[in-house]
């Protein structure tokens, strides 16, 4: 998930965004069962949306996911000799990269718990919904409108 610059504020870096979400998100989501529908933004200034689905059943509680796919500005010119923004970098026990708090690690850990869940039980006990937005970075433009047109 953190090889993908994922930087929302280069304009011209909306095809990364996709690319983020078609090929980081939707396969493991997809194989854990759930169905996956990217949005285009409203705002063409704002990257695409990642909706995502599972129906375990009826009357179960229904868990809500947010999370945002694009990262900070690489600033590969700020990062010391040796790091940069886009390439993993081990130093004893510290991991160096883009992304990997904010918020690519939170969905991997997220992800590999509900994988963990799903190879045990089989089932989650809940449905889920995901939105993966990539604009987060540059304000979130147009969320609260986007969501609310899903079904």
């Amino acid at each position: 998930m953190i090889r993908f610059p994922s930087e929302s504020q280069k304009p011209d870096n909306h095809a990364a965004l996709t690319t983020y979400l078609q090929q980081a998100m939707v396969p493991r989501l997809t194989a854990s069962g759930f169905s996956c529908r990217i949005a285009a933004n409203p705002d063409p200034c704002s990257g695409p949306f990642l909706i995502a689905k599972r129906h375990d059943g009826d009357g179960l509680p229904n868990l809500l996911h947010y999370g945002h796919g694009d990262v900070v500005h690489g600033q590969s010119e700020g990062w010391r000799a040796g790091l940069a923004p886009f390439e993993l970098t081990r130093e004893g026990g510290r991991l160096y990269r883009r992304g990997t708090a904010d918020n690519k690690g939170q969905h991997l850990i997220n992800i590999a718990a509900m994988e963990a869940v799903l190879a045990t039980r089989g089932h989650l006990e809940f449905n889920a919904t995901w939105v993966i937005e990539t604009s987060e970075e540059t304000g979130s433009a147009r969320l609260p409108h986007s969501y609310r047109g899903c079904s």
